[in-house]
């Protein structure tokens, strides 16, 4: 054998076992990134297990807490100055603390009562909502109407509304669900919703829970001038009294002190206007939109849980829906 080839052998198996040094090297490398990838997928589970259980427990916490604010009202009830809304100091919008096992879990809260439900106002109801934010009418019932066609299961267009054939002519890529709205983050994609009125009545909406009487003690203008019946010498009343830091105790009460009953002309009118008012409205806060959340210590987001809670007249507290 000459001596060239025996270099040329050799070079070969050198070669050789480089080549396998990186394929172990390579091999070795992608099994410690794929161990790696399920620990953090297993870490990542059970983390969110954990957070999911906190979350329970700081729901049913916060429900038997309510429930012995009810009771505590209860008793005070024969005293001269009992709270009437046990619920009314409940820091609406602001999150604040609940520790569970020594984990801090955020809750914020939303009276139900001071917004509309986007599933379920009428055309009415949406229409004297975007009007007071628009201050425009023949606007407000345009999307008011769309806004129906896009939350009912048909395709056939309200006179000013639109399906879906109207959204892929306006060149829109998002269409119709013809289904309830999952947020009110959708609204925008409703045809005639500006970005600028959909944050201005981005307040005024949810889409949790079956509530359909707005609160007088406690709902902003917006959503009481929504109310069929209520006029305006009863609206400015209202507000009066709220203003001065006052609460309305009964709504035949509110009428006589708007003067309602001179205006209304007969008292056929004025038992009317107290029907509507009796059907549409409560004083107090009866059914809460809880939010509760754990600070997230990864990179995912947030473990959240979201539930509306029921007072009844027995002094119980029901959790209605459950949302993840």
């Amino acid at each position: 054998m000459t001596r060239a080839g025996h270099h040329s052998r050799r070079g070969v198996a050198l070669l050789a076992a480089l080549w396998l040094v990186v394929l172990i090297t390579t091999v070795g490398t992608s099994l410690a990134v794929a161990a790696s990838e399920h620990r953090a997928v297993g870490l990542s589970t059970a983390d969110r297990a954990r957070d999911q259980a906190v979350l329970r427990g700081a729901l049913a916490t916060l429900q038997a807490r309510l429930e012995a604010q009810l009771r505590d009202d209860g008793r005070r009830a024969a005293l001269p100055q009992r709270v009437t809304d046990p619920w009314r100091d409940l820091p609406q919008g602001a999150a604040i603390e609940l520790v569970v096992g020594e984990v801090p879990v955020e809750m914020a809260f939303l009276d139900l009562g001071t917004v509309r439900n986007l599933n379920l106002a009428s055309e009415l109801e949406l229409t004297r909502l975007f009007a007071h934010a628009l201050r425009d009418a023949a606007t407000a019932q345009r999307i008011a109407q769309a806004v129906l066609d896009w939350r009912d299961p048909d395709d056939l267009p309200r006179a000013a509304g639109g399906e879906r054939e109207a959204y892929r002519a306006a060149g829109r890529v998002i269409l119709p669900a013809n289904a309830p709205f999952e947020s009110v983050a959708t609204l925008r994609h409703v045809l005639g919703v500006t970005p600028g009125l959909a944050d201005a009545v981005r307040p005024f909406l949810a889409t949790r829970g079956q509530v359909q009487r707005v609160n007088l003690n406690a709902a902003p203008e917006a959503v009481l001038r929504t109310l069929p019946g209520l006029t305006e010498p009863v609206l400015r009343r209202l507000l009066a009294l709220r203003a001065a830091g006052r609460r309305v105790e009964s709504i035949p009460g509110l009428l006589v002190a708007a003067g309602a009953a001179n205006r209304s002309g007969s008292a056929g009118a004025e038992a009317q206007l107290l029907r509507s008012l009796r059907e549409t409205t409560t004083l107090e806060t009866t059914d809460l939109l809880v939010t509760l959340r754990v600070r997230a210590n990864g990179p995912g987001p947030a473990a959240q849980l979201s539930a509306v809670l029921q007072r009844d007249a027995g002094g119980l507290v029901r959790v209605s829906e459950r949302q993840w």
